[in-house]
């Protein structure tokens, strides 16, 4: 496949937006549009004793509050490790106490070129109040009960699914 020409549609302080024309190895011509967020994000697998800290998250795009696991962009300038603190604390409400990295995923390999960290995120006790402007819950779920939340729909964003099984992958999850 060869790129032969990328426009820029949109550009803004958090995305850029190009329409590329692509030849592909069959000779045909597509168009596709490349969506570039300018930062990359965080996801942290939280845990409480043993429990998964799941949040309900407000989504103006979205009509239906779905249980996730806290996360977010990190902002310019800011190293993940200090950005999943943040975002656990901030959402959650729990103190961060150790945080080892899972890995990284990229949302959509044909549409964008930035990443989401992962990282398992050990929380001591409830000490802030979550930030109500974004989060609606905060619930303690075990592994078995994410899955089941999964498997009924109820869980249905990529982070969670991801990081979910990177976390169980790595052994943090049993």
């Amino acid at each position: 496949m060869k790129i032969l020409n990328i426009e820029r549609i949109l550009s803004t302080t958090d995305l850029n937006i190009d329409l590329a024309e692509i030849k592909t190895t069959t000779g045909n011509i597509i168009e596709r549009f490349i969506i570039d967020p300018l930062r990359n994000a965080v996801v942290g697998v939280a845990c409480y004793k043993g429990q998964l800290i799941l949040i309900k998250t407000k989504r103006f795009l979205w009509d239906k509050k779905t249980w996730e696991l806290p996360g977010g962009w990190i902002k310019d300038g800011e190293i993940a490790l200090s950005a999943i603190r943040r975002k656990v604390e901030e959402e959650t409400g729990y103190e961060v106490s150790d945080i080892k990295r899972l890995g990284n995923t990229f949302s959509d390999i044909g549409m964008t070129k930035k990443e989401k960290f992962y990282f398992f995120v050990d929380v001591t006790q409830k000490k802030f109040h979550h930030n109500e402007d974004i989060v609606d819950k905060v619930g303690l779920f075990s592994i078995q009960q994410v899955k089941k939340l999964i498997h009924k729909g109820e869980i249905i964003d990529d982070r969670t699914i991801a990081g979910v099984m990177l976390a169980e992958s790595k052994g943090f999850l049993k």
